[in-house]
């Protein structure tokens, strides 16, 4: 219970220390210019920085935040964004993910169970080269080719259409792991006493799975689930910059791109907290 209690105060102290240092960074970014023609466009440049992330003033790094909760937006142009607006958007990277480690569960265990149920050839060496292909083929190749099939959202009215499809292709990667995790863990329950005694009581190989094997085994996908929804969430930035959903990742890689660089500041604490 203690060291749960100093890992979790270690994980919430991480975060004010990631706001910290992504402004020290952002702040230590080279300003370059080419040429005299460009000097006025590096001033401006300067002032707006100087305004978004107190440069030079004490306490720099929390203007940031300090014109979040004045309601301010933070960016320029049309890729300004308030409070609200970044909170919808994480809320929706997070309606991706959770739906993508549903599927990848769901997905996985059914993968598992029949491969553990399915042990002759040619199903069994059929099921055992899936995981391979998958590992093999990069995410964003097969977010493309449902992107090609699919299309992408027009706009931010269409984008809860394309959650889902964003979400199952998300979940393929970790589906394949979750499949193969489960189905060791399945195979070595298989061959324990309580399961063996169960099937000489006249319980299917099917029964003695799901209703012995498959509890004992998932403990086994348990401690993989903090770092498949890290994976999950960081995926999203690739399925929403493809499929044109402009939540978190979409907001989080536009920032980075088009140097709004305060709101990379804030797009980056707020990762750290969900990872922490």
């Amino acid at each position: 219970m203690r060291r749960a209690l100093v890992k979790g105060l270690g994980g919430l102290a991480l975060i004010p220390l990631t706001a910290v240092l992504s402004w020290t960074l952002v702040a230590a970014l080279p300003l370059r210019t080419e040429g005299e023609a460009k000097t006025e466009t590096l001033r401006s440049l300067r002032v707006q920085l100087e305004d978004d992330l107190g440069l030079g003033q004490p306490l720099g790094f929390l203007r940031p935040w300090q014109k979040l909760a004045a309601g301010e937006r933070l960016g320029h142009g049309g890729r300004s964004y308030t409070g609200a607006e970044i909170g919808r958007a994480l809320a929706g990277s997070l309606r991706i993910g959770a739906l993508g480690l549903l599927l990848a569960l769901v997905s996985g265990t059914a993968y598992a169970l029949l491969r553990a149920h399915h042990r002759r050839e040619p199903v069994a060496t059929a099921l055992s080269t899936l995981p391979p292909l998958i590992y093999a083929t990069p995410g964003f190749v097969l977010a493309l080719l449902v992107a090609r099939t699919t299309g992408l959202a027009a706009d931010d009215t269409e984008a809860r259409h394309y959650e889902p499809i964003a979400a199952l292709v998300l979940a393929i990667g970790p589906a394949a792991f979750i499949g193969v995790v489960l189905h060791g863990a399945l195979v070595d329950e298989l061959e324990r006493p309580y399961v063996l005694a169960a099937r000489a009581r006249g319980l299917s190989v099917g029964r003695a799975l799901v209703r012995h094997a498959l509890p004992n085994a998932f403990r086994a996908v348990l401690d993989s689930l903090p770092p498949l929804a890290t994976s999950l969430l960081a995926g999203s930035f690739v399925v929403e910059k493809l499929f044109h959903l402009t939540y978190f990742g979409y907001l989080y890689l536009d920032a980075a791109q088009h140097r709004q660089l305060a709101l990379v500041v804030v797009a980056t604490t707020c990762f750290a907290a969900l990872l922490g």
